[in-house]
């Protein structure tokens, strides 16, 4: 679990900071969160399937880390961010 978790969060960036540099970024960032949706639901349907303990341990952990992330994509869509630089991205 200890090395997924980080690579979620290094993909997740590098995510949006390709969705900033599109040209459209808030199009980009809308497939996103919607991609971003459709794994949580993809996820939360593994969390309820017969799993091993530690399976459904790293499931919630990523399912955790990939709430957090819509939430993040979310706001930056709903603050017009279309730029690395905005503050919404940077904090």
């Amino acid at each position: 679990m200890s090395t997924f978790v980080p690579q979620a969060q290094i993909m997740f960036n590098k995510d949006i900071v390709r969705c900033l540099e599109s040209g459209d970024a808030r199009s980009s960032l809308v497939r996103t969160l919607e991609a971003m949706v459709g794994s949580l639901g993809h996820l939360a349907g593994l969390v309820s399937s017969s799993l091993l303990p530690h399976q459904t341990m790293c499931i919630e952990a990523l399912l955790t880390i990939d709430v957090h992330s819509r939430d993040i994509i979310s706001t930056l869509i709903n603050e017009n961010v279309s730029e690395r630089e905005d503050f919404e991205w940077t904090k």
